[in-house]
């Protein structure tokens, strides 16, 4: 049940913040699992913001591909997606292209499976409006099983950004928490700060969504974020969508 979970959570929490460069590794989103050699996974998402100061923004596509290339490792790597100042016929720009790694830590402490992961960040925007520089992220994933319906996560990064000329580094952390009775659908809340290049306080936000089960490959994820301080934009909702496949049979 927990394994089934777990992927869910994975696959798709991973895409729906709408409009920061860091998205795809979203703190408090992701459980402490890996794929297994041989399992593809492809997911794409898009959501909206909303805020009183900044109005309305948008984001489309969010490619993210996962290949395990053994057991406890697998290999990722997509792109942050094209953003606008709205959600419709208005100009898109892209944003990230990304690379990075995910291995999974043997054996359980106390009930807790353990993941790290580490990111490579590079701006594909034509605007020039972020600095043409590699940034990178390094975080922990730990999920533990409580009870036989309940799945608590917690995530912790290290991310060194860029802001203007200067090269700095910001944390993030979070956890998450999702209900499983192994039905199809999984309601599930969400809580913590995003590492981000600005001054001021850091962006703390609430999140509460579903995940569902549509049986074979399909996952799916439906979610609402409120900010909670002026550094997280006001509302924002957001989809996405997993199809996964296992080549296991081919090795």
């Amino acid at each position: 049940m927990f394994r089934q979970a777990r992927s869910l959570l994975l696959c798709t929490a991973t895409l729906l913040v709408a409009v920061p460069a860091m998205a795809q590794m979203t703190p408090g989103a992701e459980p402490g699992d890996v794929l297994s050699l041989g399992q593809v996974m492809v997911e794409a998402g898009a959501g909206m913001t909303f805020d009183a100061e900044d109005g309305t923004s948008g984001a489309g596509a969010q490619p993210l591909i996962r290949f395990g290339i053994a057991p406890g490792i697998e290999l990722l790597g997509g792109s942050g997606g094209w953003t606008s100042a709205c959600f419709g016929r208005c100009a898109w720009s892209p944003t990230t292209a990304f690379a990075g790694w995910r291995a999974l830590i043997p054996g359980q402490m106390a009930g807790f499976n353990t993941a790290v992961s580490g990111l490579f960040y590079y701006p594909t925007r034509t605007d020039h409006a972020q600095p043409r520089v590699i940034e990178s992220s390094f975080m922990l994933h730990v999920d533990r099983a409580i009870g036989e319906a309940l799945l608590l996560t917690f995530n912790a990064e290290i991310a060194r950004l860029h802001d203007a000329e200067t090269a700095v580094l910001r944390h993030g952390e979070g956890f998450g928490l999702v209900w499983d009775r192994g039905g199809r659908w999984l309601p599930l809340v969400r809580f913590g700060h995003r590492a981000a290049a600005v001054e001021g306080p850091e962006p703390w936000y609430l999140e509460m969504g579903t995940g569902l089960r549509m049986g074979g490959a399909f996952e799916y994820e439906f979610a609402v974020t409120r900010g909670l301080n002026a550094a997280e934009p006001g509302w924002g909702v957001a989809a996405a969508v997993a199809i996964s496949h296992d080549f296991r049979p081919l090795y």
